[in-house]
């Protein structure tokens, strides 16, 4: 490996002691929406917004979509696109240096970031384009730990990414294949979701308090008894494409109907299982949501209503993506008033 592409593969091995920093008993559910976190990054064509995979010399946009526990805050970002080297595994890394490198400040999630697509040898020889970034949640980056990566120094000690300390910061990776015109690849549509046999709308904006709901109509209203409720989750038929994938027992590879991972993800409460599989023909899946507990002291709920966002994501392992959100309005048991 060349000088340089160890200097930008720095990032890379940084993110992954991040994502793996920590691990412990005392860990929250995936679930469990916390702390604000990247819970999405992919690619959209500006001629073509519903396609996932992009062509060299085209135009684009990234969207990143961040998970919050209260109203969206101000965020930094620091994001590069490069051509990724040839791995088979470990952590990801450029095969070059940059062709993007774009900061945005004060951005609100979901940060949009344009993105122009190169040509030339370097892109033409790659199966992609590789995305990188930093963020730092309600306050700047410090962007001199970054230069001195990409030029060569050391990575920084501790995971702190943050000009604040006290602040947040998380890493992101994410490698998106380039279109493959006999395997075309478009998003996934959000999915249609149900909450105790009723569309789950809300009027809640990104931007609502979490405190005071109850009475506002913004959200159904939901008594944090600590009773299960039934969300049914319905994927479009439609999402599922044909894609070319290896069978095992036949060692050959085979076209297929790709499978689809859905995410889901509360502020309030716990969802009975992060993730979940969707298969064309599946009928609507069900998800087990606990609401919290007002009779317990930890998850006392304040009188005036708290916002329990939600958000579902659905990929389909190629680069496409969608999601969509909700909110109810936990109020407390008046048993326990």
């Amino acid at each position: 490996m060349s000088a340089q592409m160890r200097r930008h593969s720095l990032l890379f091995f940084v993110a992954l002691g991040l994502f793996f920093w920590g691990c412990g008993p005392e860990i929250p559910p995936a679930s469990e929406i916390d702390k604000p976190r990247v819970l999405g990054v992919f690619y959209s064509a500006d001629a073509e917004p519903a396609r996932a995979n992009p062509i060299p010399g085209e135009t684009g946009s990234v969207e990143i979509v961040i998970g919050e526990p209260g109203p969206r805050i101000p965020v930094d970002l620091l994001m590069i696109a490069c051509p990724p080297a040839p791995i088979n595994f470990g952590a990801p890394f450029c095969a070059g240096p940059p062709f993007a490198t774009v900061t945005r400040s004060s951005e609100r999630s979901p940060i949009r970031v344009p993105l122009e697509v190169p040509t030339g040898e370097a892109v033409a020889s790659s199966r992609g384009i590789l995305l990188s970034g930093a963020v730092c949640f309600g306050g700047a980056l410090d962007l001199a730990k970054f230069e001195a990566l990409f030029s060569g120094g050391e990575p920084p000690e501790g995971l702190d990414l943050c000009e604040d300390p006290e602040l947040l910061g998380a890493l992101f990776t994410i490698e998106i294949p380039f279109e493959d015109e006999a395997f075309p690849n478009r998003h996934p549509l959000p999915l249609e979701v149900l909450f105790e046999g009723e569309a789950f709308e809300s009027l809640a904006s990104p931007d609502e308090p979490t405190l005071g709901c109850r009475g506002k109509g913004i959200a159904r209203e939901v008594i944090a008894d600590g009773e299960e409720r039934i969300f049914i989750l319905r994927g479009d038929p439609s999402s599922h494409e044909t894609i070319e994938r290896f069978n095992p027992q036949t060692e050959r590879t085979e076209s297929a109907t790709e499978e689809l991972q859905l995410g889901r993800y509360a502020t309030h409460g716990r969802v009975i299982g992060t993730y979940a599989y969707l298969e064309l023909g599946d009928d609507d899946l069900e998800m087990r949501w606990e609401a919290p507990d007002s009779s317990d002291e930890d998850e006392a709920v304040d009188p005036s209503g708290e916002l329990a966002r939600f958000l579902f994501t659905v990929r389909d392992r190629r680069g496409g993506f969608a999601y969509s959100t909700g909110a109810l309005c936990v109020i407390p048991d008046p048993a326990s008033e």
